[in-house]
């Protein structure tokens, strides 16, 4: 997946920021994934690529929004010398989700204090 190609086909890549908050982002996704679910040792989880990816020094992140637009497509790369892992899933984006509730409603929340996939889509792209 070259540069030239991710914005064709609607893919957008992520700068170090933006690195950096979705790491975040999938850090709290994957404790409260572990806490409630408990299965940290199940062996060939779909979770295992990203705990790596949590943990990777290298690595690649594309995202691509779907017509739902709280739905995203990701891909991840994580890069290890001469070898590059991937791997793709979907991702709802429950936070912006709640905000556009919110917002119809006219409640305030401090759900905009909290960063989510679609303020990375929109502000940490190369």
């Amino acid at each position: 997946m070259g540069k030239s190609r991710d914005k064709e086909d609607g893919w957008t890549e992520l700068n170090q920021e933006g690195i950096t908050q979705f790491k975040s982002i999938l850090s709290a996704i994957e404790k409260f994934h572990s806490f409630t679910l408990r299965s940290d040792r199940t062996i060939g989880s779909p979770w295992d690529f990203k705990k790596d990816l949590l943990k990777a020094k290298e690595c690649r992140i594309y995202v691509r929004q779907t017509e739902d637009k709280h739905v995203f497509q990701i891909y991840a790369e994580i890069i290890e010398g001469d070898t590059v892992r991937r791997e793709n899933w979907i991702h709802v984006d429950g936070i912006q989700e709640a905000r556009d509730i919110f917002e119809k409603e006219d409640v305030g929340t401090h759900l905009y204090e909290i960063t989510c996939l679609s303020d990375l889509y929109r502000d940490y792209v190369l």
